[in-house]
């Protein structure tokens, strides 16, 4: 069983792009946690809030979490950014990827797509 905090979410980031962060306590690693409850979060952007496009980006020494957004459907960018982290005390630098929602062939305005109740 799982112990400690986690959290997975959406924020509106001030150049106006929409991420997907998450943070898990390191007993949820590997247990396929952040991949499901990324794909809840990307139906409810989809499909409740209507989302096009969101962002998302990891620690470049954190190969495994880049693994869970190709999951998730992300693509790369080919940019790095950095990332103010309390955790290590400073700037991390970052991998940027980005997922069109709209890649998927479905019309996100109709609501008989949304598989979930939001």
């Amino acid at each position: 069983m799982a112990t400690g905090n986690s959290a997975i979410g959406l924020h509106l980031e001030a150049h106006g792009d929409w991420e997907l962060g998450y943070w898990l306590t390191p007993d949820a690693w590997s247990r396929g946690y952040a991949t499901e409850a990324g794909r809840a979060v990307l139906d409810i952007a989809r499909h409740a809030l209507g989302l096009r496009r969101v962002v998302a980006r990891h620690f470049v020494d954190n190969p495994a979490s880049g693994r869970v957004m190709r999951k998730l459907g992300f693509a790369p960018t080919g940019t790095r950014s950095r990332l103010p982290t309390l955790s290590r005390g400073g700037e991390v630098e970052c991998i940027d990827f980005a997922i069109d929602l709209r890649g998927d062939g479905e019309a996100a305005d109709d609501p008989s797509n949304m598989p979930i109740a939001a």
